[in-house]
């Protein structure tokens, strides 16, 4: 994403070969990119505009963050807050991730389809490991339908179980390696496709999976919470969550 003018002989990137790569500066000159530059991504291949458009296909809710809690994927599944506070990203910016207290801070997701092969990416910093807290937890109630990531009991480990049926009939993937250092961010994706595997990755390195996993059933879910679990028992999330993204 550019905002601004590119003007004269000023550069977004410049990659001459000769020269190390710069992002905002012409190599060996003094002209400079006035404006703001976002979501850089550099790829190894040369991409079509299919490629392009294929790869923010399948996005079913995006939440940056960015003030507030609105969904910015264009599905307008906008969030609720319930006493979470905005605070800084891992980048040191004001308001562009929220706060929870570990006591009773969570952001409500409202009602809305989704299920089936399913993607799950987001940053996150935990200041403890309250008992099976919450990143995210999404069902029709306690053992009905739901998808959850959490910390592993009071462990620093990440559990991603999914639930299919309104009675208990669950699969569960859990980390066993402490992926979690608590005080720092760090960026994680739960997976699973249509056969049922299961995946955890860690700045983009896989962690576990799980072959024999569950595929969500696809419906409508009523019960849908960033930082807080449908079980009454679990504990709340305390840290802070950033760039959630569900595809």
């Amino acid at each position: 994403t550019i905002i601004g003018n590119e003007t004269g002989a000023s550069r977004v990137i410049n990659t001459k070969n000769q020269y190390p790569l710069t992002i905002g500066k012409l190599i060996g000159n003094t002209r400079y990119f006035k404006g703001a530059i976002d979501e850089i991504k550099i790829y190894n291949t040369a991409h079509s505009l299919e490629d392009i458009k294929n790869e923010y296909q399948g996005l079913v809710a995006y939440y940056p963050f960015n003030g507030n809690a609105n969904d910015e994927s264009g599905n307008n599944h906008h969030g609720t807050v319930y006493g979470a506070s905005l605070t800084q990203d891992r980048n040191g910016n004001t308001d562009n991730a929220y706060s929870f207290d570990g006591i009773n801070n969570y952001i409500d997701l409202g009602d809305w389809e989704n299920g089936g092969e399913m993607s799950f990416t987001f940053w996150a910093r935990w200041d403890t490991t309250n008992n099976w807290s919450r990143i995210i937890d999404i069902g029709n109630g306690t053992r009905n339908e739901d998808i959850m990531i959490s910390n592993y009991y009071n462990e620093n480990n990440i559990a991603f179980y999914v639930n299919q049926g309104p009675t208990q009939n669950f699969k569960m993937l859990y980390t066993t390696s402490s992926p979690i250092t608590l005080g720092q961010w760090g960026f994680y994706s739960a997976t699973v496709n249509n056969d049922g595997l299961m995946r955890i990755y860690k700045n983009g390195v896989l962690i576990n999976e799980l072959v024999t996993g569950y595929t969500p059933n696809k419906l409508i879910r009523t019960e849908q919470y960033l930082g807080r679990s449908l079980y009454p028992g679990d504990k709340y999330f305390k840290g802070a969550i950033d760039e959630l993204r569900i595809y």
